[in-house]
This record gives structure tokens, sequence and C-alpha cells, in this order.
């Protein structure tokens, strides 16, 4: 039932942002809302993370925007998750 919920979270979420792919979703969140973020400095895997809070129609989404350290590079890869709100 949990793991159904969440799915239905994210497809609300999904749909409330009116994006067609994650990439799309991250940048309509970050449009969107100020992110308070957070930097990983003892992390192997992790350079940062940011959360989001987006509130549409009376709904509001929690998101996070992790930033994947590159092996061999100074930049990192973004993904998007949609969070609970005491994450």
């Amino acid at each position: 039932m949990k793991h159904l919920t969440t799915s239905l979270l994210i497809i609300v979420g999904v749909n409330t942002a009116k994006a067609q792919n994650c990439g799309e979703l991250m940048e309509y969140v970050k449009s969107k809302s100020w992110g308070t973020e957070y930097v990983g400095y003892n992390s192997d895997a992790i350079s940062k993370v940011t959360f989001y809070e987006i509130t549409r129609n009376y709904q509001t989404l929690y998101f996070a925007v992790v930033c994947f350290k590159k092996e061999y590079s100074f930049s990192c890869a973004e993904y998007i998750y949609q969070v609970n709100a005491n994450t």
C-alpha cells in the first residue's frame, strides 16, 4: 500500500507539473521555487542536494535534486526525486 501511495504521488506530481520528462520536470521545479542547498563535503558520491517545495492547486509537493559526482570530473549528474516533507 505504501508503494502504491508513493507511486500515485509521483504520477500526480509529474502530471501537476505538466512535464514530459525528468529534465523538464527538474527545470519546472527549479523555476517555481527557491531551493535549500546542502553540500556533501565528506561524501564520495554526492556533491550537493537541493530541496524544493512547490504548492500548486492547494497541494504541496517536495522534491530533491541530487547532484552525483562524476569520476575524474569536476561536474556532476543531476537527478530529481519526489520526497516527503520531513526528508
